[in-house]
């Protein structure tokens, strides 16, 4: 879990009652709090500040360094915007659902102060999977330069 406010709710969340303590990444700031707020449900640890927000790449290097292989990244457009621009994804999972909003400001894939390549990141499509209800399930690859 990261979190740069330091706000989670604890009660009735089955993630602190059932298996090893999750891992919460926090900002310095708000460590001291969490850290009294989660006393055993969650391992908390802090976080320096990246370009855009909390460094995810020091979340990731913190759990590499544990044996951790694999990390799945599900957040909104300002921490998908972080994780892209620091380059620790390697593939998105993407669902185009059979709606649209057009409201000024609606949900994004990442959002952030610039771009995110030259202006665009490339990606490579590795699968996609239409689905009964309308959905498309999307699967990239993020294209390296160089």
């Amino acid at each position: 879990i990261v979190s740069a406010s330091g706000l989670i709710p604890v009660v009735d969340k089955k993630i602190f009652e059932h298996g090893p303590a999750p891992v919460v990444f926090t900002g310095a700031e708000k460590y001291p709090a969490l850290q009294d707020t989660m006393k055993s449900r969650a391992r908390v640890v802090p976080l320096p500040q990246g370009a855009w927000g909390l460094s995810l790449k020091a979340a990731v290097d913190f759990l590499a360094g544990r044996g951790v292989e694999s990390v799945l990244l599900e957040g909104g457009a300002r921490l998908n915007y972080n994780a892209l621009a620091e380059g620790i994804v390697d593939e998105i999972l993407l669902t185009i659902m059979p709606t649209v909003s057009g409201k000024l400001g609606s949900a994004s894939l990442a959002d952030g102060p610039d771009y995110l390549g030259e202006p665009f990141m490339r990606l490579e499509l590795l699968a996609s999977e239409p689905a009964a209800t309308g959905e498309l399930f999307l699967h990239y690859r993020i294209r390296r330069s160089g």
